[in-house]
């Protein structure tokens, strides 16, 4: 029962977040000539993509949840596995949609249709595994708010996150327009992919390696780091 109070209000939560990314996307498309000089052209481009990806944030929202909740039924490696495949189809989508003259639209469309994809199969295994689990439209004030403290001490590691390892494309994006960074991104992918894999087989490894730790069993600890290096 709390659990399913947790992702319901979880859902909720996300809900709402995604109605204000939704949008702050919106208003910025429609004053993004203000802020980059484009020609008309790539200008309407650019803007039909963020309207693009606000709507995807408005439509993810519900269904998002349902990765956290596997992650939180301990079924991490059907997590990372649909992350990886994520990444596999994200890869194969934007290479062959700007391959065939897409460009940014190609770009943006099959990211959205790969997370799109993931999110299906989240909520299918999701049910699978926990038939009794779904989560439910109820609000636990009191809960939505500690949910919310947690949330946005996430939200400062994660936008740190993507200043770090995310702001590449908005560099190349700044420096050579549109144009190069469905190219850059499309060259990047692959070596993304391969450094996915074993950052999601680390992942899928780290509550075993927890439990086995607090059971004192260090050799079996370096038996299966031993393994998975």
């Amino acid at each position: 029962s709390r659990f399913r109070d947790v992702i319901s209000n979880g859902r909720l939560l996300s809900i709402g977040t995604g109605l204000v990314f939704a949008s702050a996307a919106a208003i910025f498309a429609l004053r993004l000539g203000r802020v980059i000089t484009l020609t008309s052209h790539l200008l309407w481009i650019a803007q039909v993509c963020m309207l693009i990806l606000a709507g995807w944030a408005l439509l993810r929202a519900p269904w998002s949840i349902y990765n956290h909740a596997l992650i939180a039924t301990q079924r991490i490696a059907a997590s990372n596995l649909i992350a990886t495949l994520q990444g596999a189809l994200r890869l194969i989508f934007t290479v062959g949609l700007v391959a065939v003259g897409l460009g940014l639209f190609g770009l943006v469309s099959g990211g959205v249709l790969a997370e799109a994809i993931a999110a299906i199969l989240c909520v299918v295994l999701f049910h699978r595994y926990c038939p009794g689990l779904s989560p439910q439209w109820t609000l636990n004030p009191a809960l939505a708010i500690d949910l919310s403290r947690f949330a946005l001490q996430a939200a400062l590691m994660s936008v740190a996150t993507k200043l770090i390892v995310g702001s590449d494309n908005i560099v190349v994006g700044y420096l050579l327009g549109p144009r190069a960074v469905a190219a850059y991104y499309s060259t990047v992918m692959p070596g993304t992919m391969g450094y996915l894999i074993v950052i999601r087989l680390a992942d899928s490894a780290a509550p075993a390696i927890n439990e086995l730790w607090s059971r004192g069993a260090i050799q079996t600890i370096r038996n299966t780091i031993m393994k998975l290096h």
